[in-house]
């Protein structure tokens, strides 16, 4: 680990004056300081931090310490050997008037070296955050995983600062995924979130409100004394949204807006989200008031289901208010998410912005001009108004592999050609399968046209060491596969078709060819390798898992239950180890009790304890109907649940029974169905045992939720056979069959 480094800075991404001969400030040589920090005699907080965190990295790359003197202090003293400024000191003016002279952006930075002088600053305190990261980054500094082993400090006993100028600007405005920059400026050496947004250079525009706000300005709670200020849908008020017209409901919440933006004081965010809450368009408000921005059907009926005028009109209520008092902030909402038409009725106002949702679309094949998310991009360019991104490079349903850097490399140079404003990724904390995003988005959110090859290369030789080689391998299969596989839509379960045992078993293979090049070496290349690992292996057990349930129905072998809880109960204990799991966001929360969750699923499968007992499917590419199922037929397993053809008939069977001793005392189900009844009829039948005949039993719901009750029939009896027939009356292939739930008690048999 201990090698001499000579350290050029500004190689990468130079865009002004060439390299000055050879000469270099001496940082640091054989343990003695050749160069003070020099701070402004009243520095800004990001100026501090600056200063801080250079000298906590001078230490740790050469265990020796530097000192930061106030630049006031430095007139009537002997000059030292050389001066790193940080920020506005005086010393920097005509260094700061070139980044004038150039118009550059906010958080542009520029490090300036010349003689026994560097200057580390940017056009604005931010910037200089920046340089300064940017200076140890070319130190050989990296900051990977929020952990102490996931960062890279070399180790050196001479370090220089070469001769340049080099200036660096950032490709988007807003540049933001698990942290801000710009929202804390935690000094606390520790490996932080915080620490690992400042050294992948994270920031920009800083925004009020989340992505959905409307619960943050009215909160529930005051639905019961003033329901008028939330939706009437169907001539009932609901708490899903609010009522946009009710001028008391809009100054209550134009108040507590009012309040939130106080707080910031003279620096109010550029961005202020006035967006609904996660609900559908038909949830929105139809009181006269709010029916002023409902437009109409060509039949001449109004379209409820349109609701882009309606949030657009309430956007325009705070962004008209607020404009004088903050003209640098802009209100912001999302687009092509809740109602996904363009207004008709209503025109964002001038100091309005649009979040741009990758929700919907493809996540792994890119974006262009003929994607859904490319032609959202150009309808709404058209008002001439700052669009950002808004996507998830970080799966929030997928735990397990989520490959996107071949998206991602696609992406967002295409974004920038757009002239897209800024990205947020709704970057998900699963670190152990899906890191390699997290470590390429961030680079080419500063720089769109970053060399993605070269920086995974490089974070495979300085973060794996002797097993580089495989590793770098292990991660081009991974995007291999996502890229020839099918359009993935957020969830872990639409994957199973594509990591198949040939994937699965080639990751096996260059997985088990890095430990071998890792034996004997350097113990960090060994922990960060068995954290990885860890994350592999939860996907590979789950995967392996699913791919060996669809053995069943040819082989009927009774072993594939239990391996297949053996697997998860693999993962689950992986899941929980405490070198992993206590590192906090490395694993989000939900990971542990997702896996548990399948677990238990596949142990219980349809034989109940007793005890309350719940038995769930979601029918994703078949669910678990290929070992719980005794009966399927007509049934296309779809992406998102069960299909049919037009004109065919499905039919699932299914026996659930109790342990020995014990008896039913309750059971009820219900199902969720994804089109209405009239399309796909439905007939449900039970049976006690499998020598009677099928009793047809009733049930309620209004043809996508059906509820029905089997107590009456199972009361006292060991086993329930249910049976559930849909038709599709339709001509065309229709999604039916979207969830079973099936939940009830069972107690001891009585002697």
């Amino acid at each position: 680990m201990r090698t001499t480094f000579a350290i050029l800075i500004g190689i990468l991404a130079s865009l002004s004056a060439p390299l000055i001969g050879r000469a270099e400030i001496v940082v640091v040589d054989e343990a003695k300081p050749g160069a003070v920090i020099v701070v402004p005699q009243s520095p800004m907080p990001e100026e501090s931090l600056s200063a801080e965190r250079l000298r906590y990295y001078i230490g740790k790359i050469t265990g020796t310490s530097i000192e930061i003197v106030d630049e006031s202090k430095l007139e009537g003293k002997d000059a030292p050997s050389g001066r790193i400024y940080i920020g506005r000191t005086r010393a920097a003016m005509a260094v700061m008037a070139k980044l004038k002279q150039r118009s550059a952006p906010a958080e542009a930075s520029l490090v300036e070296c010349h003689g026994n002088e560097a200057f580390v600053t940017g056009v604005d305190p931010i910037g200089t955050l920046h340089a300064t990261y940017f200076l140890m980054e070319d130190f050989g500094c990296r900051w990977y995983i929020p952990a102490d082993w996931g960062t890279v400090i070399p180790k050196t006993s001479r370090l220089v600062i070469a001769d340049q100028s080099t200036y660096r600007a950032p490709s988007f405005k807003l540049r933001s995924g698990l942290t801000d920059t710009t929202v804390n400026l935690d000094a606390d050496p520790t490996w932080a979130a915080y620490e690992w947004g400042r050294g992948n250079h994270l920031g920009g525009w800083r925004w009020w409100g989340a992505g959905h706000s409307y619960r943050f300005m009215i909160p529930a709670e005051n639905f019961k004394t003033h329901p008028e200020w939330f939706a009437l849908v169907n001539g009932k008020r609901i708490p899903d949204q609010l009522c946009i017209s009710n001028p008391e409901g809009r100054a209550f919440a134009l108040q507590n807006l009012r309040k939130e933006l106080a707080a910031y004081g003279d620096h109010p965010p550029e961005l202020i989200c006035i967006s609904p809450n996660d609900t559908t368009a038909d949830k929105f408000c139809q009181c006269a008031g709010c029916q002023k921005y409902v437009p109409t059907k060509p039949d001449g009926t109004r379209d409820f289901n349109s609701g882009m005028d309606r949030i657009i009109a309430y956007a325009n209520f705070f962004a008209d208010d607020l404009k004088d008092e903050y003209p640098n902030s802009r209100v912001l909402y999302m687009v092509d998410y809740h109602s996904h038409d363009m207004p008709s009725l209503v025109k964002p106002a001038p100091n309005s912005a649009f979040w741009v949702i990758h929700w919907m679309g493809d996540q792994f094949h890119g974006q262009n001009d003929s994607t859904r998310m490319g032609q959202t991009l150009t309808r709404w360019g058209t008002y001439g108004l700052p669009e950002l991104v808004y996507t998830y490079w970080g799966s929030h349903t997928s735990w397990s592999f989520w490959p996107v850097v071949h998206s991602i490399r696609q992406e967002v140079p295409y974004y920038h050609k757009k002239g897209v404003a800024g990205i947020c990724s709704e970057t998900h904390e699963n670190w152990g399968a899906q890191h390699l995003n997290f470590i390429v988005y961030p680079r080419l959110m500063w720089d769109a046209n970053t060399d993605v090859d070269a920086w995974i290369n490089d974070f495979c030789q300085k973060f794996y060491g002797p097993a580089a080689r495989p590793m770098r391998e292990y991660y081009t299969l991974l995007e291999q596969a996502a890229q020839n596989g099918p359009p993935q839509h957020r969830y872990r379960q639409t994957l199973i078709p594509t990591f198949t045992p040939e994937v699965l078993s080639g990751l096996r293979q260059k997985i088990a060819a890095a430990q071998i090049a890792l034996r004997g070496q350097d113990e960090v290349y060994q922990k960060r390798f068995a954290f990885v690992k860890a994350g592999f292996e939860t996907g590979d057990l789950y995967f392996s898992a699913e791919q060996l349930m669809r053995t069943y129905p040819k082989t009927h072998d009774p072993t594939i239950r239990p391996r297949m809880v053996q697997m998860m109960g693999r993962a689950l204990e992986l899941a929980e180890d405490p070198q992993f799991k206590h590192l906090i966001g490395v694993y989000e929360y939900p990971l542990v009790d997702d896996i548990r969750k399948i677990y238990e699923q596949y142990r219980q499968g349809t034989t109940f304890a007793t005890g309350e007992f719940a038995y769930f499917d979601d029918y994703y590419l078949g669910g678990l109907t290929f070992i719980d199922a005794q009966g399927k037929s007509g049934f296309i397993d779809d992406l998102y649940g069960l299909s049919l053809d037009g004109g065919n008939t499905g039919t699932l069977i299914y026996c659930f029974d109790t342990h020995d001793n014990a008896i039913f005392k309750q059971a009820r189900g219900s199902l969720v169905l994804t089109s209405s009844t009239k399309v796909n009829p439905i007939k449900l039948s039970a049976r006690t045992s499998s020598d009677q005949p099928w009793k047809e039993i009733t049930f309620a719901g209004d043809g996508t939720n059906v509820e029905f009750e089997l107590s009456p029939l199972v009361v006292g009896q060991s086993e329930v056979s249910l049976k559930i027939e849909l038709t599709n009356s339709a001509a065309r292939n229709t999604h039916v069959l979207h969830q079973l739930h099936f939940n009830g008690q069972v107690c001891p048999r009585s002697n």
